[in-house]
């Protein structure tokens, strides 16, 4: 989180304010996260982004 972030209403982060996501991916989950979600946190300008999945090892 960004240095002075505090939480939303209802107790959530604000999205300006996240840094970093991390996540793994899995089969189940992939169109999901290759889709759906990296489009979420291109839209929020999260300045990095890590997703290593399990197969690429």
């Amino acid at each position: 989180m960004a240095e002075g972030a505090t939480r939303a209403e209802g107790g959530h982060w604000s999205y300006e304010d996240v840094e970093f996501v991390a996540e793994v991916i899995s089969k189940g989950t992939a169109a999901n996260d290759y889709g759906p979600k990296k489009t979420a946190y291109a839209t929020a300008e999260v300045p990095v982004r890590r997703r290593p999945h399990p197969q690429n090892r």
